[in-house]
């Protein structure tokens, strides 16, 4: 038996955050800055890459671009499927 005063648990079911609440912001947010560490990491790699090349042509960083940035969709989609089935 509980005390007096403590939430049954057990009752309790984790709600979705509500839209313009401040959980939604802050998963957006996150979302956007994880965005923006892999497509730069992955730009940053592929221009670290060029240069030990000595390529005039910045194939790897244009690769490394596109690359991030599709990873960073999948991250998004996977994230926001699984978000939405809870």
């Amino acid at each position: 038996m509980e005390p007096p005063g403590l939430p049954d648990n057990n009752r309790q079911k984790k709600r979705a955050a509500a839209p313009g609440s401040p959980d939604s912001s802050l998963r957006f947010m996150d979302i956007g800055v994880r965005m923006c560490v892999i497509i730069g990491g992955g730009t940053l790699l592929g221009k670290w890459i060029d240069h030990l090349a000595s390529m005039k042509t910045p194939l790897f960083m244009i690769s490394g671009a596109m690359l991030a940035t599709a990873a960073a969709m999948y991250m998004i989609i996977k994230e926001v499927s699984a978000k939405d089935e809870t």
